[in-house]
Parts: structure tokens; sequence; C-alpha cells
């Protein structure tokens, strides 16, 4: 083999070894790159799975939280509870319980017109009027005014409450207090006990003066309570 054969062929080596090299450069750059992108692609899922499993374990700890204030202590220590599904209601307490007294039954209910010779006895279905010298329960007479007056035995008391209309109850505790003689001007409300033991609740409706001086009521009358005397 001549020299410039040998040169020829030496340079020919050298190509190959450079293209070879070459070749081998790239494919460690690629497989670097690749690496590096699994690595990048490793780590990110690692990090997804750990943000996984902590969030989960956070909910399984505060999840109970919702269900303990609900069945637990409230503020400041007071319990609170809930009524579980078909449970009874609670009984009603208070004023609107049934276990509260209630009225005797009303008797009679209407207008009632009283005058100077004519008294009414309130124990009658309806009230009567006994006669000029019968008695009965109320009566009327001229006093410095003219007055509603209460029969022998029987109990007349001005309502002065709180600008409410007495009922039963109201009207038998002020007879308890006494009786005395009440104006028969329009607008008075009069409480009235009778000699059996009746309730009445009286309203002046109406004042006429004159020979036959007459007052009108609105009056209602109760049935006598059970421990009436």
């Amino acid at each position: 083999m001549s020299g410039d054969e040998r040169n020829h062929n030496f340079r020919a080596d050298a190509r190959d070894r450079n293209t070879i090299l070459q070749a081998l450069g790239d494919i460690n750059i690629r497989v670097s790159k690749r690496a590096g992108f699994m690595s990048v692609l490793a780590a990110a899922v690692g990090a997804v799975a750990l943000y996984a499993f902590v969030f989960d374990g956070t909910e399984q700890r505060s999840g109970l939280a919702p269900q303990a204030q609900r069945s637990g202590a409230g503020d400041f220590g007071s319990a609170t509870t809930e009524t579980p599904p078909g449970a009874p209601p609670e009984a009603a307490t208070g004023s609107g319980s049934s276990d509260a007294p209630q009225p005797p039954a009303e008797q009679w209910r209407g207008t009632l017109v009283l005058g100077l010779q004519s008294p009414k006895e309130l124990d009658s279905d309806p009230p009567s009027t006994p006669g000029l010298f019968g008695g009965g329960d109320i009566s009327i007479g001229l006093l410095d005014s003219w007055q509603v007056m209460p029969g022998i035995g029987r109990t007349v008391t001005q309502w002065t409450g709180d600008g409410r209309t007495p009922g039963h109850a109201d009207c038998a505790e002020a007879t308890d207090a006494g009786s005395s003689t009440a104006p028969a001007s329009s607008g008075t409300v009069l409480c009235v006990r009778t000699d059996e033991g009746r309730v009445a609740r009286l309203v002046v409706t109406k004042l006429s003066e004159g020979v036959l001086t007459s007052v009108e009521m609105d009056a209602v009358i109760w049935e006598p309570s059970a421990d009436a005397t």
C-alpha cells in the first residue's frame, strides 16, 4: 500500500470516529433530556400523591367536627340537642297550658237596662225585675251623681284595671276586695257578685237622665264557680 492510500484510509477512519462520537453525543443529549423530563415528572407525581395523602388525612381528622358541634356543648357550655325523628313534642308550659283553670260558662250575655223602678236580679236567666220592693242584685240611685248600687248581701265595685276588659277571674278578685257604689256614667266598667255567688261584668253604655232615669249596660253573667259560697 502506498503512502497516499494510507493517508486516505487514516482520514476516512478519523471521519468515521468523529461521526460515531457525534452520534454518541446526540444520543447522550437525548438520553439526558429524557432523564431530566422523567425526573421532573416523577417529582410532580410524588408531590400530587403527598398532597392527596395530607389533604385526605386532614379531612378525616376534621370530619367529626361538624357532628360534634351539632351534638356537643354550645357557646359558654350550653348544650344543644336535636329532637330525634318521631319523638313526641314537649308538653306546653306557661299561661297557655291546658292545666290553667278555666272560667265558668256564661249564663247570659246581652243588653241590660236598669231603672229607678226596675232593679235587676242577675241570678235568673235572663235577668229579671223583682219589683219596687223586691230587692235585686243591683239598682240605681242618686247621690252626688247617679250611681249603681248593690243589694243586700251583694257586691258592686268599679273596675280600675290597666285599660283591658276584665274577665271572670279579674272580676271575682275585684269583688273580693269589698263593695261600694260605682258611677253610672258611660264607659264605667263594673264587677258584680250576686248573693248566689255568680260573677258579672257590666259596661255602662248609656245614661238617660229624667223622670224615668235609666242606665243601659253591656252585661256578661257567668255561672257560679265551683268554690262559690
